[in-house]
């Protein structure tokens, strides 16, 4: 499945796309490509804690203005979410997870998820035993 950004995803959709890298292109040679038009930042509604429940949006990234302004989505703010992950540190963190155990249940994905918001350091499942 390919990501779309502009829609909300359940935390389990969401995983299971950045998991099987749909939000990312490749060249012919399998590696990954960058492209700014295919970032993304992860919006949650306001002051709600991530849980396996979440429905989590996938909107265009914040912008500073050269005020140095916050620019947030419209959809972002109409829907009084808040910046939750960018698409790197989202990927980061989902992609370590899955490496460690490949067989992570989505309570494993999102403690990885709270652990690297609350402490910004990604939790190791090996080390945990989880």
């Amino acid at each position: 499945m390919k990501l779309e950004v502009g829609r909300s995803y359940g935390v389990k959709e969401l995983v299971d796309i950045v998991k099987n890298k749909g939000d990312r292109d490749f060249d012919q040679d399998g590696k990954e490509r960058y492209i700014p038009a295919n970032l993304y930042d992860v919006y949650i509604a306001e002051h709600a804690e991530l849980t396996a429940d979440s429905v989590l949006y996938v909107g265009q990234c914040v912008e500073i203005d050269v005020n140095d302004n916050t620019i947030y989505p419209e959809e972002v703010l109409k829907n009084h979410l808040e910046f939750h992950y960018s698409c790197q540190n989202f990927q980061d963190v989902i992609d370590l997870a899955y490496s460690q155990k490949k067989d992570a249940s989505i309570d494993e994905f999102v403690t990885c998820l709270n652990h690297y918001s609350e402490k910004d350091d990604f939790l190791d499942l090996e080390q945990t035993g989880r």
